[in-house]
């Protein structure tokens, strides 16, 4: 069973788990009614992704009410047929505050770590790295704990993470950082923002950097993996940043206060760059020799396919910025 089949990463995990399931399997998908037809949203999805719809089974339910909010026959007929659960549905909204966050993350988590307790399956989990600071590091591959100046949405996600730690299931704990889509840019995510600014502009803040993941890697990996025994963190990061150097650019560099002051940027995205002065150079360090065990036993060939920083930059600055795309170590 998928929830977040909607979103970015959840469309990426439903055409792998398609692909690499057996043909006699299916993928029960878990669609919030509140938000338009979710029958009409999913067959949305299946035709983006090419999915066999005979393959596609939609489940109409909210994450957050009681068993999904379905009748208890329907209920229990779900938990005998799903052996496995990938949780991508996650509320990201930066002006959300801490509170709203974190008490709509224990209530979705709680009424899926239910169901995988009645279902006896295996949980996937896909956190993110905003439960550590965007600086320092490594970070380990172990239960974070919440931190100065944390957001809503990582503070969501550590105590999501603590509850499924507490809970008596199998569980795979995937810490993911902004993901990209070569063929096609997430609308949503921030540092997509950041870049498109910067081609907009032809300008790049001083010590631009971030870590970012191919998202048909992350769901590879989410699919392909080892079933766990117990609960184990995955870091499934680069060893390497995405740097956006003035210096090996054809971009004019200025200092990141102004850069963050043009009036390409939303006033919302002016004020989290005003109020969150690492986003812009967010150097942190993340352990991931537990990912990469995982990824090298799932035979996903090496490693280094989960970010193509070259490729990203290429793609993103175009031929107005030919020489914008080192590797750098983190």
């Amino acid at each position: 069973m998928l929830t977040g089949v909607t979103g970015f990463l959840g469309a990426h995990v439903l055409a792998a788990a398609l692909e690499r399931l057996p043909q006699d399997r299916v993928v029960y998908c878990l669609v919030s009614p509140r938000n338009n037809d979710p029958q009409v949203r999913l067959d949305a999805v299946i035709k983006r992704v090419g999915a066999d719809r005979n393959r596609v089974k939609l489940v109409a339910g909210a994450i957050d009410d009681p068993r999904f909010g379905l009748e208890a026959e329907s209920y229990q007929d779900l938990t005998a047929s799903v052996e496995r659960v990938v949780h991508c549905a996650a509320m990201v909204n930066l002006a959300v505050d801490h509170n709203h966050m974190e008490a709509w993350s224990q209530s979705g988590i709680k009424t899926v770590l239910r169901f995988c307790q009645d279902a006896q399956a295996e949980l996937r989990f896909t956190s993110s790295t905003s439960v550590f600071p965007d600086i320092g590091g490594p970070h380990p591959e172990k239960l974070a704990t919440r931190f100065a100046g944390c957001s809503g949405y990582g503070a969501a996600k550590i105590a999501a993470e603590r509850l499924i730690t507490e809970a008596n299931v199998n569980a795979a704990i995937v810490r993911l950082p902004s993901l990209y889509d070569l063929a096609a840019p997430n609308p949503k995510d921030l540092y997509e923002t950041l870049l498109q600014t910067c081609a907009t502009t032809q300008t790049v803040p001083q010590g631009f950097c971030f870590p970012m993941t191919d998202v048909r890697a992350a769901a590879q990996f989410l699919v392909a993996m080892p079933d766990q025994q117990g609960v184990a963190f995955f870091n499934l990061i680069s060893d390497s940043l995405v740097r956006v150097d003035a210096g090996e650019t054809e971009y004019r560099g200025v200092t990141q206060a102004s850069w963050a002051a043009q009036s390409t940027l939303s006033e919302g995205e002016q004020r989290l760059l005003q109020d969150n002065p690492h986003v812009l150079s967010a150097s942190a360090s993340f352990e991931n020799s537990g990912a990469r065990h995982q990824w090298q036993q799932a035979q996903l060939g090496a490693f280094a396919l989960i970010s193509d920083q070259r490729a990203l930059l290429e793609q993103r600055l175009g031929q107005g910025a030919p020489r914008a795309r080192r590797l750098s170590d983190a």
